[in-house]
């Protein structure tokens, strides 16, 4: 993501969060967790400093940005959920997925779902994408709500009570989270690409 781009998503961040104030976090980390490449690290960092500034409270601010990205997750998880075996029936040999990985995925989140739900919510970059595959691999639904909730909200008041703490320095540290969302962005693509050759791959030696 180019600098002009980062710049021009943080400033309509400020503006939004400016004219609505907490409905304007709730929005925001509503559609960040829709799997909109919204970065909660400018939305709740920048909320911390008007908390900084004496404009919003802390804890309703914490709160505020966990209930809107458990709300957005939720809308995801039902996308996956209900779109999920349709999906590879018609689009999964484009991307190598089949019944066979989908089946396995299941088996996997049954086992350890609600410790993914958890850990994933509070990881830059994977935190948005999650709801997806876990609504298409049918997690149980209290568990993920359960789960997301208290990892969106570890995330959201880390980063809320980092733009407090370092008050009108936020802006550096904001992008320190965002240079490491990178590092892990870079991580899941060299994940991606070894499923994908492995798929390639296996179905040669099938052929």
């Amino acid at each position: 993501m180019s600098i002009s781009i980062i710049s021009f998503l943080s400033s309509s961040i400020i503006s939004f969060i400016l004219k609505f104030s907490y409905f304007g976090i709730f929005i925001l980390m509503f559609l960040e967790s829709c799997n909109i490449p919204i970065p909660s690290e400018v939305i709740m960092t920048f909320a911390g400093f008007l908390v900084f500034e004496g404009h919003m409270n802390l804890i309703l601010v914490g709160i505020i940005g966990g209930v809107g990205s458990l709300f957005g997750s939720i809308i995801s998880y039902y996308i996956g959920y209900y779109g999920g075996y349709p999906i590879v029936n018609k689009y999964g040999r484009y991307f190598f997925v089949s019944h066979k990985d989908l089946n396995s995925g299941i088996s996997w989140i049954g086992r350890y779902g609600d410790i993914v739900a958890f850990l994933s919510r509070i990881l830059p970059v994977v935190r948005t994408f999650i709801s997806l595959p876990a609504g298409i691999l049918k997690m149980k639904i209290s568990k993920f709500v359960i789960f997301s909730f208290l990892g969106s909200l570890i995330w959201s008041f880390f980063l809320t009570i980092i733009g407090f703490y370092f008050g009108y320095k936020w802006k550096e540290f904001s992008g320190l989270i965002q240079s490491l969302s990178n590092y892990i962005l870079i991580l899941v693509i060299l994940a991606l690409v070894f499923y994908i050759l492995r798929h390639i791959i296996n179905f040669r030696r099938k052929g």
